[in-house]
């Protein structure tokens, strides 16, 4: 399953910043792209709390060239053994999708029913970064209680209420835009492997 390799960056650069607060606040989106295709591994480090995170935002831009991957598994597997999916046609229709998947396999369709659509592992903005990491660990120390769950839904309704879920700025679109012209050979060489264009990431 390969989602669009700009939007995978954002995402990852979104829920590191915000979700799991390793970001210092003064890294933008569009300085983080500029770093990061000027490949300057040590300075966006600079800008992130000592975690596994440190290692893995600087690395983004090559995990997200899926066709120096994919290659070596199509050299190892068959065609009729690997299948791979674009995400955005996927979760467009995941039915209908899962269904194709489920018949490639030699599997019994699937039923609207048994399917639970529902978001998870959402990307969140965050209006109080302290807040938030108090918030983090009071989670981790009351795992499992029902004061915990109701507690984290009424944190994340006031988060989303800060933050009004606000769209992307011009500045991150233009920085989307200068990551998806850096990834086109990428996105073209995968392509061509696939013997199919991608169109939803154009």
């Amino acid at each position: 399953m390969l989602r669009d390799p700009a939007k995978r960056i954002f995402s990852s650069f979104n829920y590191t910043k915000n979700n799991l607060a390793r970001v210092k606040r003064d890294l933008t989106f569009a300085r983080y792209v500029d770093l990061l295709l000027g490949h300057e591994k040590e300075e966006i480090q600079r800008f992130i709390r000592p975690s596994a995170s440190r290692s893995l935002l600087p690395l983004e831009l090559q995990h997200s060239m899926y066709s120096s991957y994919l290659g070596s598994w199509l050299n190892q597997f068959s065609e009729d053994q690997i299948r791979v999916e674009v995400s955005e046609e996927f979760f467009d229709n995941t039915l209908d999708s899962l269904n194709e998947i489920f018949g490639w396999l030699g599997l019994q369709n699937l039923k609207a029913d048994q399917l639970d659509l529902s978001p998870k592992n959402e990307t969140r903005t965050i209006g109080l970064p302290q807040i938030h990491l108090l918030a983090m660990h009071i989670n981790k120390r009351f795992a499992g209680s029902q004061f915990r769950d109701a507690l984290k839904r009424t944190y994340l309704a006031g988060q989303d209420l800060l933050s009004f879920r606000r769209g992307n700025s011009r500045e991150d679109c233009d920085a989307l835009q200068k990551l998806r012209q850096s990834l086109k050979p990428s996105v073209v060489d995968l392509e061509n492997m696939l013997g199919k264009k991608i169109l939803v990431w154009r």
